[in-house]
């Protein structure tokens, strides 16, 4: 996914893999409590992916 941001900013590069490392943690944790937690997954979602928006402009 990363290499077609090749020549952006490593702003950019970090922002898509904090998105993709929150992901994978709340896949995770979602198995095993996703009714108390579904929420809050789609809320952290929502700040990733408005901060790469901002990123990329």
């Amino acid at each position: 996914m990363l290499d077609q941001f090749k020549g952006e900013s490593g702003t950019t590069a970090q922002a898509i893999d904090d998105f993709l490392l929150d992901l994978m943690t709340l896949v995770v944790v979602l198995e095993n409590t996703r009714k108390r937690l579904y929420n809050l997954a789609k809320q952290l979602a929502r700040v990733r992916l408005t901060r790469i928006s901002l990123v990329l402009g």
